[in-house]
């Protein structure tokens, strides 16, 4: 009796860690001279609907008009967009914003009302030109992998 308790005990505590286990966003491997951005989520874990992204990052480069915050969401099975968000930085602070600071911003985003169960969410800052391919900044979760 006690072992079965024991076992069903230690089965619901596993799989309540795994239901509520918090979003980790690393570096991006495919950008490797990009900055690593802080990426905090709520809900988290993440929930079809509404998501709030607060992203910060201490700059090593000036977020001048044109630079964008982008976020990806895409399939890992069938490397499709399921969604995407785009923004201006300028739009939501004075800038240019020089090197050396912290840069905050929060975003809400909407998520796929179906999401499949292995995809990836990576978040970036861009310079919208044809002189800079390369994102300054950028942080992937990758779930269910």
């Amino acid at each position: 009796m006690n072992r079965n308790f024991i076992f069903v005990l230690i089965s619901l505590v596993t799989l309540f860690s795994i239901a509520n286990a918090t979003t980790q966003f690393k570096k991006c491997e495919e950008y490797p001279e990009a900055e690593l951005l802080t990426v905090k989520l709520t809900p988290d874990p993440i929930k079809p609907g509404d998501q709030t992204f607060e992203v910060s990052v201490k700059l090593n480069y000036t977020i001048i008009p044109g630079t964008t915050i982008n976020i990806d969401v895409l399939d890992q099975v069938n490397p499709i967009f399921l969604a995407y968000y785009s923004m201006d930085l300028c739009s939501q602070t004075d800038c240019p914003v020089n090197s050396g600071k912290t840069f905050s911003t929060t975003h809400k985003f909407t998520l796929p009302a179906k999401l499949p169960s292995k995809y990836f969410i990576r978040v970036y800052h861009l310079f919208d030109g044809p002189s800079t391919p390369d994102p300054f900044s950028c942080a992937i979760a990758i779930i269910g992998s």
